[in-house]
């Protein structure tokens, strides 16, 4: 299947149920044709009229009248972007799980459903046509009941949008999603906040509220917190977290708290931030690159770090101490206040004597 869209059905022309009733009747006394049932399926969503034509696609299909090729448009069109009642879904499924085309029924499935049972579309804004990524930043959602993305998409970006709906906030309908922002978005109408487990990339930048319980998030590797106080929420942040960005932010006493236990993280980004009580003495291990720049309240101790031995890079703008008060481990290059301090080298190791003996005793074999 190369669009899921060449599938959906629209209502252009809605039918009371009485007149489609008629319709049904006067059209059983003919052979089957999915082209009547595709025109009924512009006319109504009706329950029960959806499974007449679902129960005479399938009876047609059995009885050899028509070809899968010719029905497929109504069977996967039954799903797509509509509210049916399970058992005209699972009479569908069927028939494409017998024609092989169980794949192409699930990705139809997965459309938003934006036509009710009552035949009334729903006013969503339709981001299908983004594909793998939505960039959404900065739109005006007014007026919109719900938010549908691509079954396809992996990122999805919502900062700085106003007026997102509450129906768009259950993410988790999008199971291939990698990447999701929220920061600095307009999130007044939510909820509640579901995420898929395949996200790896978060930004809740002055929404950190949405989801203050980050743990159950396995594969989430980046996270992007701050431009708010924050000291009233017990965040709590997945073990496995490897990048973490928090700027202009205060009260991150409960995160620096747990971030030696964050036993992967790489880079850790605190810029403009008032470190008060945040407890930066104690990192986990791993660390690897980490930028201060302009944070008030820097503890004394965060000058020397010298025992993190993965460290490669350290940033300290717009600090009130000079490069030399810095300890670092072999190999960090650092940034003070704009000055760049080369970093210490281990020192050589002299050869030892048996070494040097053996390879000096080899070199003269191999002139002989």
């Amino acid at each position: 299947m190369t669009n899921v869209d060449d599938f959906i059905v629209e209502i252009t022309e809605p039918w009371d149920p009485l007149k489609c009733f008629k319709k049904v009747a006067e059209s059983e006394k003919e052979r089957f044709s999915p082209l009547f049932a595709l025109d009924m399926m512009t006319h109504t969503n009706n329950p029960k009229i959806m499974e007449m034509m679902a129960t005479r696609t399938r009876d047609a299909l059995d009885k050899g009248v028509v070809d899968y090729e010719d029905c497929e448009p109504v069977v996967l069109g039954m799903v797509a972007g509509r509210e049916v009642r399970h058992d005209v879904r699972d009479m569908m499924r069927k028939i494409a799980v017998e024609h092989g085309a169980a794949d192409d029924f699930d990705d139809v499935e997965r459309i938003p459903k934006f036509i009710d049972k009552e035949s009334q579309r729903a006013h969503m804004y339709n981001a299908w046509h983004l594909h793998e990524v939505a960039d959404l930043s900065k739109l005006d959602f007014t007026g919109y009941s719900d938010v549908g993305f691509a079954p396809e998409c992996e990122i999805i970006d919502l900062s700085l949008a106003k007026n997102i709906p509450e129906k768009a906030f259950d993410f988790s309908r999008w199971k291939n999603v990698r990447s999701l922002s929220l920061g600095m978005a307009d999130c007044k109408r939510a909820k509640e906040v579901k995420i898929p487990d395949s996200v790896e990339d978060l930004d809740l930048r002055k929404n950190h509220h949405l989801m203050t319980d980050l743990s159950a998030l396995k594969n989430l590797k980046t996270l992007y917190l701050g431009e708010e106080d924050i000291k009233h929420d017990c965040i709590k942040l997945p073990e496995n977290l490897e990048e973490l960005y928090c700027g202009y932010a205060s009260g991150l006493a409960m995160i620096g708290g747990q971030l030696a236990d964050c036993s992967k993280l790489k880079k850790l980004s605190m810029v403009s931030c008032d470190l008060t009580a945040c407890q930066l003495s104690r990192l986990p291990k791993s660390i690897e690159e980490l930028d201060l720049s302009f944070a008030q309240n820097i503890s004394k101790e965060v000058r020397d770090l010298s025992a993190y031995t993965n460290l490669k890079r350290v940033t300290f703008n717009g600090v009130d101490f000079k490069p030399e008060d810095l300890k670092l481990p072999d190999g960090c290059v650092a940034s003070v206040n704009g000055v760049e301090i080369e970093p210490k080298q281990p020192p050589k190791s002299k050869p030892k004597l048996r070494d040097f003996i053996t390879h000096h005793y080899q070199e003269r074999r191999n002139r002989a």
